[in-house]
């Protein structure tokens, strides 16, 4: 990838296919310091526009409350802007480069952000706190190391899971990150793929939209979706996401075809449910089927052949 156009300014915003939400476009090129490589940029971004601009990476690890606590209190106690900013050479404070964050610049990402922290997202909850507390100036600025990554969560999500393993000292994922990055894997691949979901903007909801995490049937909310495998990760952590998406595939088959009064009992909730499902051509959130709800197609998502409903 040619690094010229990995800096190149975003004068168009995308609309991002899962909430509607355009995306924050942020002139990279202005915020460069340092080429250190083809794909690999120092920059310099203000406290305001790494949370407004840079989003959490989605298979980070959980957020850890008791991290976040010992970093802002090791920022208050030294009193530290000077962590952030290596730039500043005023030797009160020098940072330690602890505090330099790392994100993946992604041009052709859809959605909210371009940027998204791979390595740092205690830090940037500890400024995000100390802006909403007014302890710290939205002005300041904080150093990043950039790796431009297009497709980072499509076809190069593996290139940037690498890297992560790689900023991370190559060490290995603990147990508790295989589910949530599989989960995602999976739900990622299922929002994308036209012949489950026809219509990704109207059929899957998003938290910010949604933030009781519930859609009305036959929509899903993305949160619903991982939830359901998120429960019952026991019944895929043997196969891959694309081997759960292409086993959903049959169970799809076996509920699209299905006769109205097998799926429903006849009340009027329900024909508009299944006339919604139907003229969408979406099957994944029957709910209020006996046979159908995702609670029973889950149970067959490794032996999809034995879905009889």
């Amino acid at each position: 990838m040619n690094h010229q156009n990995a800096h190149k300014y975003i004068d168009s915003d995308d609309e991002s296919p899962d909430n509607g939400t355009r995306a924050l476009n942020i002139n990279i090129k202005s915020k460069t310091v340092y080429n250190i490589g083809r794909n690999k940029t120092l920059i310099k971004i203000t406290a305001r526009e790494l949370i407004q601009y840079a989003g959490n990476w989605i298979y980070n690890r959980e957020i850890d409350k008791d991290k976040v606590k010992e970093l802002k209190e090791q920022y208050l106690s030294n009193n530290g802007n000077d962590y952030f900013n290596i730039m500043d050479n005023d030797n009160d404070a020098d940072i330690s480069p602890a505090w330099i964050i790392s994100v993946v610049y992604d041009k052709e990402a859809t959605g909210a952000h371009k940027l998204f922290v791979i390595d740092g997202q205690h830090r940037r909850e500890v400024i995000r706190q100390l802006l909403e507390e007014g302890k710290i100036q939205d002005t300041m600025e904080i150093i990043c190391i950039m790796y431009s990554i297009d497709n980072c969560y499509g076809e190069n999500k593996k290139m940037t899971l690498e890297l992560f393993k790689k900023i991370n000292n190559n060490l290995q994922l603990k147990d508790s990150d295989i589910p949530k990055i599989l989960v995602n894997q999976i739900v990622e691949g299922i929002v994308d793929d036209n012949e489950l979901v026809s219509d990704k903007r109207k059929l899957i909801r998003n938290d910010v939209n949604n933030p009781c995490g519930v859609a009305q049937e036959p929509r899903i909310n993305k949160r619903e979706l991982i939830d359901i495998f998120k429960n019952n990760y026991h019944l895929i952590e043997n196969l891959s996401s694309e081997e759960v998406i292409a086993n959903l595939k049959i169970i799809l088959l076996r509920i699209r075809y299905k006769d109205f009064e097998n799926i429903y009992t006849n009340t009027p909730d329900n024909q508009k449910r299944y006339k919604m499902a139907r003229d969408n051509d979406f099957w994944l959130n029957l709910k209020s089927s006996p046979n159908c709800n995702p609670s029973e197609w889950i149970k067959y998502i490794a032996k999809p052949n034995e879905f009889h409903p």
